[in-house]
């Protein structure tokens, strides 16, 4: 797999790793999307198609969302390679370049 893949990959784990720990937060916090609509002034069918990944929410709905249920989203941007290395990932070799 290449940098550029495995990149994207990471990438799309972590949107979906973030959506899956808040609404796990939701739901320890007791609340229903249907409260978390009301708290953030939306329609709890566009909770429904956030929790569900059905859309591409803005970074101000995400915080939001987090902001209704008492959560804190941490966000910090490094490099790839110093990512993967903080995570231990072995990153496999590089497909080499057909041409």
């Amino acid at each position: 797999m290449t940098t550029e893949q495995r990149l994207a990959l990471a990438l799309a784990q972590t949107e979906r790793g973030l959506v899956e720990e808040l609404i796990e937060l939701r739901k320890q916090a007791d609340l229903s999307a249907t409260e978390v609509a009301k708290r953030i002034n939306r329609h709890k069918s566009s909770i429904s198609k956030f929790e569900a990944r059905k859309t591409d929410p803005q970074m101000s709905t995400v915080l939001r969302y987090a902001h209704a249920i008492g959560a804190m989203v941490e966000i910090r941007v490094l490099p790839f390679s110093e990512w993967e290395e903080a995570k231990g990932v072995q990153a496999s070799r590089e497909e080499p370049n057909s041409g």
